[in-house]
């Protein structure tokens, strides 16, 4: 019996790549190298308290339809948010690949 699950959320995997800047220096942008459909499961919500500032942690559960190449390095774009990813696990004999996620906080 296959696994069934509802992909109703466009995401964007962003893949680092370095340059250098003005001064010789490495900089590290992102660059969009997948679009996809996913299912997005909020996990966590915090609140914690940095040098007096709040600063607000959340955990995502990202499923997609399996695809090979995905790593910790790269990030996810959905709905406006970032988020930094976890190593992925293939679910369902490579029909999907999940993989937990936290936002990036002010980008």
């Amino acid at each position: 019996m296959a696994l069934t699950l509802k992909l109703d959320r466009k995401a964007e995997i962003l893949e680092p790549t370095v340059t250098r800047d003005e001064d010789g220096g490495p900089t590290t942008t992102y660059a969009v190298i997948k679009s996809l459909w996913c299912n997005r499961m909020d996990r966590s919500s915090r609140e914690t308290r940095i040098f007096s500032a709040l600063r607000s942690e959340t955990t995502a559960l990202f499923t997609f339809r399996f695809f090979k190449g995905l790593t910790a390095d790269h990030r996810i774009r959905c709905e406006g948010k970032i988020y930094n990813v976890q190593p992925p696990q293939e679910i369902s004999r490579r029909q999907y690949v999940e993989v937990e996620a936290q936002e990036v906080p002010g980008l």
